[in-house]
């Protein structure tokens, strides 16, 4: 895709991951793969300029020692689910669970998958 992405055309992203559990079948993590037996499907949007100025300075600090700009990945990847992803499926087997990210349920996602979203999603809008 090109930078200059329709920002109200929305496309679909899917990854692979396996899922993790532990006896008592709660997930302990999800690994990127890409032969994984389930997937993460989410409807999202392509960025726009202004939208990704105000994630981008969000998520930037200045080093007190240095003077030089930090960027904080995790507040990155957060504001961009909540930003550019509407939907989130989880599809394990004959099962989907459905996600309408927002603020206050983004910081409970697991970090790992948070960056594979956002990462997938940044390689599909041109964002190196």
């Amino acid at each position: 895709m090109s930078i200059f992405v329709d920002a109200g055309k929305r496309f679909e992203l899917v990854i692979n991951i396996d899922v993790i559990r532990n006896e008592q079948d709660d997930v302990v993590c999800y690994k990127v793969h890409p032969n994984g037996k389930s997937q993460v499907v989410c409807d999202v949007k392509g960025r726009n300029f202004s939208d990704m100025s105000n994630i981008i300075e969000e998520a930037t600090i200045i080093n007190s020692v240095t003077g030089n700009p930090l960027l904080r990945t995790s507040i990155l990847c957060k504001s961009i689910i909540t930003n550019f992803f509407s939907v989130i499926r989880i599809r394990e087997n004959e099962n989907e669970e459905v996600y309408y990210p927002d603020p206050s349920n983004v910081s409970y996602m697991r970090y790992e998958l948070v960056k594979a979203l956002s990462k997938k999603w940044l390689e599909m809008t041109s964002g190196k």
